[in-house]
């Protein structure tokens, strides 16, 4: 679900960013208004959404330039590390994240 919510939200993103690409997938997606009745749009269905081809495409483009994945992948310092030389060394702690 996480995974959803992510490329939901960047694609949201993306949208506010290119409002051509907004203004045309919206153009897409938006019913007309015969078919909306008190705010509900009469025969909306799953296989509805999935003949949006460029909500897909939209989709596939926020995948490829944001991949999820290499955001939720978190690794932790088992134990204390230096690195760098000389004045440039520090040390990363045990159990810290990134």
């Amino acid at each position: 679900m996480k995974t959803i919510q992510i490329s939901t939200t960047n694609l949201i993103y993306y949208l506010t960013k290119h409002q051509d690409i907004k203004r045309k997938l919206l153009a897409e997606i938006l019913p007309p208004l015969e078919r909306v009745k008190d705010n509900i749009v009469e025969d909306f269905t799953y296989e509805t959404v999935m003949e949006y081809e460029y909500l897909q495409q939209c989709y596939n483009e926020v995948l490829r330039i944001e991949p999820p994945a290499a955001n939720s992948v978190q690794q932790t310092v088992l134990s204390d590390t230096e690195i760098g030389k000389g004045d440039q060394k520090m040390t990363i702690k045990a159990g810290a994240s990134f």
